[in-house]
């Protein structure tokens, strides 16, 4: 994907061609196909070339439009053009030739602010305003694009990656003490906008900013709000069926959108089988293929019945019938945990604090191989979980409370016969373990916020004063989850649970890694219009006749074999983190010796629990348990912490 960056400053003020030049540098590899800029004096702006789809090949940013009035540097794709360039009026036989940013140009020109309703897809883009003296930002719903900003002195700068920001002269890199803690612990409270440098800020998901050129002061709004998504409401599941199928095959079609060769990582699992084979039916017209890339770690042993961590047999089944469907089977690498851990601090700086190492040596394999074969787009199914395969048994407290006991009762026995379970079994799952959570839950609450941290995470190997300071700033945030009986009844509020576009869960992590390799991710279970369906529907569309994630199974009956849609299991690809930690026991000490010499490093880690985590692995690196797995994800986020601010010592 493209990307830009751009400078405001003060009006009697002159943006610095340096200032310009060294953002630019610090996004050197989102612009492969060209870099450009343009400098208006007051105001300069950048954009970085990736061509992709077949209209940006005529793509030349910043832009000038044609009154003379806004200049615009944009990124992304529109998913909905061919509806706009009906509503704005332009002639059909120059669709092929107009690039997305034009679209969005021509729509900011003809509603204004309110334009960002009625864009569709992966986008944002910044317009400066040559009358009003002012500059719009705009950012995506689910916030697959990224604007970051800072305010330094008289000086705004923003950018689609924060390593042009930091890449700014004279830019304040304090670091946010409460939101590094919280990293270790992968916990949350902030939202979307605040970034680990206190002085950095990112535009948060379904969010606007207009920038008034005089003063540098600014003013946010929220143009889309999932909470206020209205009910969907048929007479019949057909209708709801048919509903679903349209909107899905039109959101996967518009990301097969691209003049290179497409990729999907494909786990096997109702989300990505969907994409896969809703991509591959509509790829065979145009005599296309698809790419699936695969990776398993072996037969491992897991705590569950449910969990397997070789998915191979379900993905033979997936693409037997595919036939331009071709595998790519990701069973090793070269790489080692110490080059996924400097190769992701060092291109997505902060953002790599919050990923599973434990999964980013597999994907940046499968990455490289993709760009290897110049594949242009990959394909993912990531957030299925919380739209098109959301699993529903909500619908089971929703009918025992309700006193719908003929209905509960057939579910029940119909969930018992389809999972091999016992009615005996079940009923204590469903009344007894929330029951035991709920309690559970209310208990941790009860405690002061260090000790429930110590708790839930007894592995964190986080230096104890820093623990003590981020406790006196924190301990009056409310950390506590909902009730689980009460959240039984609020089954859209678990869904977006799930998406939550506010944490910023989306592509937006790992954008700068996709485009350091040339790549484009693009997931259909994130478009606009599948989400907005899927949080409107019933409870009862996700779970009917005893099957959970009931809406894709049944959606997709004529395109997915049996051994898929009725599957059992779900996959657990980072199970075998804890014994790649022992095979690389030696480069991952010699980092963990090389962050001890840092001072700033050690005032946040505890290096002698570090270590002590490291030998435990070395001792016991074929342990498959369930602790070990939460463990060795904890110790390998801590590393990664470690080389941070190692790095941003030496940055300093």
């Amino acid at each position: 994907m493209s990307g830009f960056c751009g400078i405001v400053c003060r009006r009697d003020d002159q943006v610095s061609k340096d200032h310009l030049h060294r953002m630019n540098t610090g996004m050197l590899f989102w612009g492969p196909d060209g870099i450009s800029s343009w400098n208006g004096g007051q105001v300069g702006l950048s954009h970085f070339k990736l061509v992709v789809t077949p209209e940006s090949r005529y793509e030349s940013l910043p832009k000038v439009s044609s009154c003379g009035r806004y200049i615009i540097t944009s990124q992304g794709r529109i998913d909905n053009r061919s509806e706009l360039l009906k509503r704005l009026e332009i002639s059909e036989d120059r669709w092929k030739t107009i690039p997305d940013s034009d679209v969005m140009l021509a729509s900011y020109r003809v509603w204004g602010k309110d334009c960002c309703r009625r864009l569709m897809g992966d986008w944002s883009f910044a317009v400066w305003d040559t009358v009003d003296r002012g500059l719009f930002l705009a950012r995506d719903q689910f916030g697959h694009t990224s604007v970051y900003y800072t305010l330094n002195g008289k000086t705004f700068s923003f950018a689609s990656s924060i390593r042009a920001i930091l890449s700014s002269p004279d830019v304040d890199t304090t670091l946010d003490e409460e939101l590094l803690g919280c990293m270790f612990y992968r916990v949350d409270p902030f939202g979307s906008v605040r970034t680990i440098y206190s002085k950095i800020c990112r535009l948060s998901p379904g969010h606007w900013m207009w920038l008034d050129g005089s003063s540098l002061r600014s003013v946010t709004c929220q143009y889309w709000d999932p909470n206020t998504i209205k009910p969907v409401v048929y007479a019949c599941d057909d209708d709801y069926i048919e509903h679903f199928k349209e909107i899905f095959t039109e959101a996967v079609r518009c990301r097969l959108r691209s003049i290179k060769p497409i990729g999907i990582f494909l786990s096997a699992g109702l989300d990505s089988s969907a994409v896969a084979a809703e991509a591959s039916n509509q790829l065979k017209n145009n005599a296309g293929e698809l790419t699936a890339f695969h990776y398993t770690p072996g037969n491992y042993p897991t705590s569950s019945d449910v969990r397997v961590s070789d998915e191979s047999e379900w993905v033979e089944f997936m693409v037997s019938d595919l036939d331009n469907v071709r595998v790519d089977w990701v069973r090793d690498t070269s790489l080692s945990l110490q080059d996924v851990i400097n190769t992701n601090v060092d291109v997505l700086d902060a953002n790599a604090l919050q990923l599973n190492m434990g999964n980013m040596w597999w994907i940046m394999e499968g990455m490289r191989r993709a760009a290897e074969n110049n594949i242009g787009v990959m394909l993912s199914g990531s957030a299925g979980n919380g739209t098109i395969s959301y699993s529903g048994q909500e619908r089971l407290y929703q009918l025992f409370f309700l006193g719908r006991w003929k209905t509960f009762f057939r579910e029940i026995g119909n969930w018992c016969d389809h999972y091999d379970l016992s009615v005996a079994k079940v009923g204590l799952r469903l009344l007894l373990g929330p029951l035991v959570a709920s309690l559970q839950k209310r208990f941790l609450s009860a405690l002061k916020f260090n000790r429930r941290i110590r708790i839930i995470n007894q592995e964190i190997p986080i230096d104890r004063m820093f623990e003590k300071r981020i406790k006196r700033s924190l301990q009056k945030r409310n950390f506590r989850s909902p009730a689980y009986l009460r959240s039984c009844f609020k089954s859209r509020h678990n869904r977006l649970l799930l998406i939550d576009p506010k944490s910023d869960r989306s592509t937006v992590k790992v954008g700068d890694l996709y485009a350091w390799m040339g790549l484009e991710q693009r997931d259909p279970t994130r478009d606009l219009r599948v989400v907005e369906f899927c949080l409107g529907v019933p409870i009862h569309q996700f779970f009917q006749d005893g099957w959970d994630r009931a809406l894709v199974r049944r959606a997709m009956r004529d395109k997915l074999p049996e051994e898929i849609l009725y599957r059992k299991t779900r996959g657990l690809q980072a199970i075998d983190s804890s014994s790649r930690i022992h095979k690389d026991y030696l480069q991952l000490r010699d980092m963990i010796e090389r962050i001890s010499i840092s001072d700033f490093a050690a005032k946040y880690i505890d290096m002698v629990a570090l270590r002590r985590c490291l030998l435990y692995f070395k001792e016991n690196g074929g342990c498959f348990s369930a602790r070990d797995y939460i463990r060795a994800g904890s110790f390998l986020r801590s590393v990664a912490i470690g080389c941070f601010l190692q790095k941003s010592c030496y940055d300093r």
